[in-house]
């Protein structure tokens, strides 16, 4: 849990919008520091928070995650979701930061790239709580990859999130998507030949919805404006 320290006295205003360090300086944290638990490293098991307080965007970030979580089996090792943050030990686990900065790998425009971004995420009026995490979460509160991708994935796509959805599954598997018609013969022939077999549906954004949308995008690019967004 986080608290912050009341200030001695106010800094004077220098007309520009104070950054993430400044913002955040007096802020605190306690209990245990961990981006992924030893058991979920060990295991590739997790289970997220569903709540259907968030924003349907985050919704769908995090049923993207548990269909990647569903073929933990033959991803990889080094391209399983927590195993894309850095930086990590000497056996591959995500480590936390202190400082709050992150690398998280994701596969964009058909390449492994390097999206750099800090631990800040929204909170709001979500699972009964007023201060519940706006991203999707880990229902182990002290592990905090999946905040960490998700506001990775909203800064690479920031200007797709006005369409009904982005590839989350391809940036964090780096497998392209192959589309079939909706058929039965279609569905017998790929069934237990083909990874990640699902239906996606496509609908266009309310008004409501694309505010918010708006707000996680500008939330998720808070970094620094000197900070790369990809490398």
């Amino acid at each position: 849990k986080a608290k912050a320290k009341a200030k001695g006295k106010a800094e004077p205003d220098s007309g520009e919008p104070p950054g993430t360090a400044q913002q955040f300086a007096d802020v605190t944290y306690e209990g245990p520091a961990t981006v992924v638990t030893l058991q979920e490293f060990r295991t590739r098991d997790f289970s997220l928070v569903h709540d259907e307080a968030l924003p349907p965007i985050c919704q769908s970030l995090a049923a993207q995650m548990c269909i990647v979580g569903d073929h933990r089996q033959v991803i990889p090792n080094g391209c399983y979701l927590w195993e894309l943050i850095h930086p990590q030990d000497a056996d591959g686990r995500p480590l936390f930061n202190p400082h709050g900065k992150y690398i998280v790998r994701l596969f964009v425009m058909g390449k492994w790239r390097q999206v750099l971004i800090d631990d800040v995420v929204p909170v709001g009026a979500a699972s009964g709580q007023q201060q519940a995490p706006l991203l999707p979460s880990n229902v182990l509160p002290q592990s905090i990859w999946p905040q960490l991708l998700a506001k990775a994935l909203l800064r690479v796509f920031q200007l797709d999130l006005k369409l009904g959805a982005f590839p989350a599954v391809t940036a964090l598997t780096g497998w392209l998507p192959y589309q079939l018609p909706l058929s039965w013969d279609s569905l017998q022939a790929s069934h237990g030949t083909r990874y990640f077999n699902c239906l996606q549906l496509t609908s266009e954004a309310s008004s409501a919805e694309a505010r918010q949308r708006e707000v996680v995008a500008a939330v998720a690019n808070t970094q620094a404006e000197s900070s790369p967004s990809a490398a």
